[in-house]
């Protein structure tokens, strides 16, 4: 199997879809689904099971698959080893994270280790935080920005910084003035729900039904971007962590008022990694750059009391 066949394989078990790959990889699709069909004839096996929505790895194919992976990964260490003893950093980083971290924390991160290391690049994929979790277990991703959880097998966790609920709403909001608020405060406003924020459940799972079953919420989204169109024109409130709203809070145009409640006071956001795959320099580096701003970032906004 050769490098080609490796990307192809990989890029259609990660989107479920011939053509989604072929748009990644600018590709054609044609040329991607005969690499799989001669993987198949080699193999005496089906590689993917064809759906109406997409194609499905089988059995077979998840062997396939996680070899793939690994050799892709070993190779992008080798290549950044290579690079670094002729003086210069290369390699592939892939992330996956949260929704909102690809609004400031990650685009301040790249730009500013891209301009010591323009070698490196960047693949973002974002999921919610158990999505994060699995992505990084089947070596979809070289390294995950999600909520902390219990430890998982095969999960290091490398870094972690206070990532406490509040409630975001615009700075003229009749309660953009409270110094806390609860869940139930928040009744009488109309309220959006982010879907994939997934430790809410845990966290405010109670209150949540009752927000529901109260006033249904105007907008449920698994998007950032959805939600913050609608707060930043004043049309409604939000729970979220400060990390989607960095700037909008530095110029004062929302606000993030704490919750009463103890348990979303808790919450952190970890930066985690396999714990039995090699990592490369590039990765290793973009880290340390990573935690640096994430740390800023917490030292400057500070922690809701």
């Amino acid at each position: 199997m050769h490098n080609a066949a490796l990307r192809y394989i990989d890029a259609v078990a990660r989107f479920g879809s011939i053509r989604r790959a072929s748009e990644e990889l600018n590709i054609s699709a044609s040329a991607i689904n005969r690499q799989i069909i001669k993987l198949e004839e080699q193999f005496g096996v089906e590689l993917f099971e064809r759906r109406a929505n997409g194609l499905k790895p089988t059995v077979h194919g998840i062997l396939v698959i996680e070899h793939a992976r690994r050799t892709l990964h070993d190779f992008e260490a080798v290549r950044s080893e290579v690079g670094e003893s002729l003086g210069t950093l290369t390699g592939l980083v892939r992330i996956a994270t949260l929704d909102s971290i690809t609004v400031h924390i990650l685009p301040r991160a790249i730009i500013s280790f891209r301009k010591r290391h323009p070698g490196v690049t960047f693949r973002i994929e974002t999921a919610d935080p158990t999505g994060v979790t699995r992505l990084v277990s089947n070596d979809s991703a070289d390294i995950g920005l999600t909520f902390e959880n219990a430890a998982q097998p095969g999960i290091a966790v490398l870094h972690q910084v206070p990532a406490p609920l509040c409630v975001v709403m615009h700075r003229t909001h009749p309660l953009s003035g409270r110094a806390r608020l609860s869940v139930f405060d928040c009744l009488t406003s109309d309220i959006i729900l982010q879907e994939d924020t997934g430790p809410v459940t845990p966290l405010l799972g109670d209150e949540i039904a009752s927000v529901k079953q109260s006033s249904a919420p105007i907008l449920v989204t698994n998007t950032i971007v959805a939600s913050k169109g609608l707060i930043l024109r004043g049309a409604g409130l939000g729970f979220f962590t400060r990390f989607g709203f960095i700037q909008e809070l530095e110029v004062g145009t929302v606000v993030a008022v704490p919750l009463e409640e103890r348990r979303p006071s808790t919450l952190k956001l970890a930066t985690i990694v396999s714990s039995g795959r090699r990592t490369t320099r590039a990765i290793d580096m973009f880290v340390e750059e990573l935690h640096g701003v994430l740390d800023a970032e917490v030292r400057q906004t500070g922690k809701p009391e």
